[in-house]
């Protein structure tokens, strides 16, 4: 897999965790921050948190009191220059749903656990488009509109060189038929051909393999270059979460790894999914 250049709001996280370890090495804090910058406690805060750019002239002064070396220096510089490029559009949608855009095209890898429906970065148009019409409380033009940026944004991060993406299917998602038997069964085919590439997992929990933790609660988890910036991220019909608590966090990743224990091989869900596409 190529080197991935990352997105402006990864860019942000990573050089924070840089100035971050730099700081540590030496003893510094945020109070060194705030005299050297003399900023706010927030500023110097969401610096080293990596939630804001940083002006260069003020990255010049925390390298300084960090005493970075030339290859600290570099790095950082190169994580400053990305931290200002112009994030990709994004669909439009609520804040929070814009902040976790953000945190897709920043991970190194997304990991999520659907029950009922195939996931969004996995859907082919047709599938789509049945989903986002189903309330009947959108134009058409707004649902063309919708399944155009999801078609722009699975192309941005379902490819050779994207993330590595691991997706556990229930049993459900495969056999609930959204826009008839065709549209499951291109669908399905769509899925096996996903599996080829080499940043892409996919796995199907049967009905038969009992009961695991995740059972029941769709989630996904956003892995970061730096983990304790990494996010889980659930919805409901109107509402969401996006969470950032280490704890909870950690909670998600084992119920995902039980998931993965129940779940056929790759292999295996690839012949499974054929199986039943050919029964459509």
């Amino acid at each position: 897999m190529t080197s991935r250049r990352p997105a402006p709001a990864g860019a942000k996280l990573q050089l924070g965790s840089l100035l971050a370890e730099l700081a540590e090495a030496v003893g510094r804090g945020r109070a060194d921050v705030r005299r050297a910058l003399n900023c706010s406690e927030p500023k110097a805060r969401k610096i080293m948190s990596g939630l804001v750019s940083v002006d260069p002239e003020d990255l010049v002064t925390l390298l300084d009191l960090f005493e970075a070396d030339d290859a600290a220096r570099a790095k950082a510089a190169e994580l400053a220059a990305a931290a200002q490029r112009r994030s990709p559009r994004t669909p439009g949608g609520s804040p929070l749903r814009a902040r976790v855009y953000k945190f897709e095209e920043s991970a190194i890898g997304i990991s999520s656990y659907a029950t009922e429906l195939i996931p969004g970065l996995l859907q082919i148009e047709d599938y789509a488009e049945q989903l986002f019409g189903a309330s009947g409380e959108r134009t058409p033009a707004q649902v063309k509109k919708l399944v155009a940026a999801r078609r722009e944004r699975s192309a941005r991060l379902v490819s050779p060189d994207g993330p590595q993406l691991h997706f556990v299917l229930g049993e459900g998602a495969i056999h609930w038929q959204v826009g008839g038997p065709k549209t499951m069964a291109k669908q399905l085919l769509r899925l096996i051909e996903l599996q080829d590439l080499p940043t892409v997992t996919i796995q199907v929990v049967p009905f038969a393999s009992g009961v695991h933790a995740a059972l029941g609660y769709a989630f996904t988890l956003l892995l970061q270059p730096a983990e304790q910036q990494d996010r889980a991220y659930f919805e409901s019909l109107f509402a969401s979460k996006l969470i950032h608590d280490k704890a909870t966090v950690d909670g998600y990743r084992r119920r995902f790894a039980q998931a993965v224990e129940h779940a056929l091989t790759p292999n295996d869900t690839s012949d499974y999914l054929a199986t039943v596409a050919a029964r459509l």
